[in-house]
């Protein structure tokens, strides 16, 4: 519910990726991306936006801190449009069938999946949907 109340205010462009409310500590974490990616000033922007909102107002009266961030290298690509902007990049990945992690660099993207390769040239067809875990992997 609150997710297709927050899409209903967001700018089109921007993606919810992930919502954790903790009661415990009276906090609402969302995680949003986009296209583009997501900076601070950005960010900024979308935590003023779901403060102002009426459905904010009326769900959390009596206030809760809210954390809007982009999502870290640690997070698992989840989205199509995420693994666009990374076109060029190695992944790491884990499928739903198999115990092991590929490495992959992403080829190409439609909406269904990816074509990536591997060092030794072979290439890979992998569906989002045969996706366990996707990270990109950091390279120094």
């Amino acid at each position: 519910m609150l997710k297709k109340e927050l899409n209903k205010i967001l700018p089109d462009h921007i993606y919810i990726l992930d919502i954790v409310e903790d009661s415990l500590i009276d906090c609402l974490k969302i995680t949003i991306d986009s296209v583009v990616g997501v900076d601070i000033k950005t960010t900024t922007r979308i935590s003023r936006i779901i403060k102002n909102s009426e459905y904010f107002k009326n769900a959390y009266p009596a206030g809760v801190r809210l954390e809007v961030s982009s999502p870290s290298i640690f997070d698992s690509l989840t989205e199509p449009f995420q693994f666009k902007k990374n076109i060029g990049k190695k992944i790491q990945i884990k499928e739903f069938s198999s115990n092991f992690t590929k490495t992959l660099q992403i080829e190409s993207v439609d909406n269904a999946g990816f074509n990536g390769f591997e060092d030794s040239d072979d290439f890979f067809y992998i569906r989002f949907n045969e996706i366990e875990k996707a990270n990109i992997l950091v390279e120094f």
